[in-house]
């Protein structure tokens, strides 16, 4: 089971009920990859999406984007 558009606010409820995240990568709006790499720990269970379904302030690229990103050493740095 996923209950998607995860964010911040619900993802320890979701976490704790053993659901998966679903984490939609948007730029500005939703969950964006420094936020995932920050936290990887919270999201290591997600399915990334994109969140496609509006054409206007969407990356079509966000998921292999982010996956690159997530793979880089600096982006396992933690703060």
């Amino acid at each position: 089971m996923i209950i998607d558009h995860t964010s911040d606010d619900t993802i320890n409820i979701i976490n704790e009920a053993g659901i998966d995240p679903g984490l939609s990568v948007k730029p500005g709006l939703l969950i964006i990859p420094e936020k995932i790499a920050e936290n990887v720990d919270k999201y290591s269970t997600g399915l990334l999406n994109s969140d496609c379904a509006s054409l206007t302030n969407t990356d079509l690229l966000a998921v292999p984007n982010t996956v690159r990103y997530l793979k880089k050493p600096e982006s396992k740095k933690k703060s």
